[in-house]
């Protein structure tokens, strides 16, 4: 009887760690004792850390979904030596190669296989441009910059054209969800609305797929004009606050994060522009998409926000965040006393003049 719990339990054992996956990683140039940190950055968690020893280095761990974004770094920081990747739950290859060209390759798991395939079919333009706005950083003659723009226009439409190319020729497979998730900033709810009626059945059945479906569900192009969909979240001290109280006032719904150094560095400016015209029929209705209260709170305090400060927590995914297509941070929206959109707010582009002007038009 001891021998069979004994085997039992080193197969439910092997079974958990069947699961798992096993990150098995090489280095090129790098010394030994060099740290590396691995960071599942859907979920926000920290840092996972581990060091190279023999030229090699080593993860374990499980995901919940099919698979989850992680990002892969060094110590100390290299922007070539970074990669998002994908992490399913098997074997993972990673090589870290510090070379005259530092790179990382990833390989392992169907979602990451597919993303390779699609760097390779999209290389030459890409690497074209990295080309292009390299010199543009070292030209000093602004006729020749103007010519490098125009080539850099040039290759934003090839590259373009390419992934468009790409979905129609890949569309049983799981990572053109993904990339159709990621092509909507720049699109138009009726051509995702396209892009994802060809997807075969699974392939909206997927993770991404599904992501799609909801955001088509529930987002909306605002433009001037557009009444602004009301909703309802918790404030500094607990209490429920909804967008639509705020009608009757000019309203910056300011979507944020405290990890945000852009978004926290323009709010200097925007402390002055509220001081002196709070009083005035103007607020300020901050959305952090912290999922740490805590880093909220204390970022809040630290920057002295004394306008309106919401949170919520659903982050990127949220019902909020995906209605007004909060794909990154900062995004803002400019709302009229009615509760309509003068402008949508993209990077801090927000000025005391915008404002003024809204003002004497009353």
């Amino acid at each position: 009887m001891k021998h069979i719990i004994i085997l039992l339990f080193c197969f439910f054992t092997w079974t958990i760690n069947a699961q798992d996956y096993h990150i098995n990683g090489k280095v090129i140039g790098i010394k030994d004792s060099t740290m590396i940190l691995i960071r599942n950055v859907e979920r926000d968690l920290p840092f996972d850390t581990t060091y190279v020893v023999n030229s090699k280095f080593s993860f374990n761990g499980l995901v919940d979904d099919d698979s989850e974004m992680f990002f892969i770094r060094t110590t100390p920081y290299e922007k070539t030596l970074t990669k998002r990747f994908f992490i399913e739950n098997t074997n993972i290859d990673v090589v870290l190669i510090a070379s005259e060209e530092p790179h990382v390759m990833v390989s392992g798991g169907i979602l990451q296989n597919q993303s390779n395939s699609y760097e390779s079919f999209i290389s030459n333009p890409i690497k074209e441009r990295k080309i292009i706005e390299e010199k543009m950083r070292n030209e000093k003659d602004t006729d020749k910059q103007s010519e490098l723009m125009e080539i850099r226009s040039s290759l934003y439409y090839s590259i373009k054209d390419l992934q468009i190319d790409y979905i129609k020729s890949h569309l049983d497979e799981d990572y053109t969800a993904y990339l159709i998730n990621e092509l909507r900033i720049n699109l138009k709810n009726e051509e995702v609305k396209d892009f994802y009626n060809v997807l075969d059945a699974k392939v909206k059945e997927s993770k991404y797929g599904k992501i799609i479906s909801n955001y088509l569900k529930k987002s909306i192009d605002f433009t001037k004009g557009t009444p602004i969909v009301d909703f309802t979240l918790k404030d500094l001290k607990g209490e429920n606050v909804s967008l639509s109280s705020f009608k009757g006032k000019y309203v910056l719904l300011d979507f944020w994060g405290s990890w945000c150094g852009i978004c926290r560095g323009k709010y200097p400016e925007y402390s002055k522009i509220y001081e002196k015209y709070r009083d005035k029929g103007f607020e300020i209705v901050g959305v952090s998409l912290d999922k740490d209260e805590h880093k909220w709170k204390r970022a809040v305090k630290n920057d002295n926000l004394h306008w309106t400060n919401l949170i919520d927590s659903t982050g990127f995914l949220g019902d909020i965040a995906v209605t007004y297509k909060v794909w990154t941070v900062p995004i803002a929206y400019f709302i009229d006393p009615e509760g309509n959109i003068i402008e949508p707010i993209t990077f801090n582009s927000f000025t005391e003049e915008k404002l003024v002007r809204a003002l004497n038009k009353e």
